[in-house]
């Protein structure tokens, strides 16, 4: 009888180690996404608080930036920004939360 109730546990055991891999492998993992390289493109209007700004609303949503170059013209600033996020950031947001801003013209992703 105990060998009989040993194969009862050992079967059980085994079949919450299936389950907890099927979760494992079928569910979303963020947490173990790489990180999202993007080259970003911003057409802003020159005032004098816009660029911090924009680099205030990246650190809001926690997206560093890589690398960065400005052209300013007499009117308008061009951007271009290489961004890292979080591999589960959705690029969606970036963009809507940049693009509702009256400061930016025009925003580019590439």
């Amino acid at each position: 009888m105990a060998v009989g109730a040993g194969m009862y546990f050992v079967g059980i055991g085994v079949m919450l180690l299936i389950f907890v891999g099927q979760i494992m492998l079928h569910g979303r993992l963020n947490w173990m996404a790489s990180p999202k390289i993007e080259k970003l493109l911003l057409v802003i209007e020159k005032e004098e608080e816009a660029l911090e700004l924009i680099l205030k609303r990246l650190e809001e949503l926690h997206v560093s930036v890589l690398a960065f170059e400005m052209d300013r013209q007499e009117e308008e600033m061009t951007l271009a920004l290489t961004l890292q996020a979080k591999g589960g950031f959705a690029l969606e947001k970036l963009i809507s939360v940049l693009g509702s801003d009256k400061l930016v013209k025009k925003i580019k992703m590439e």
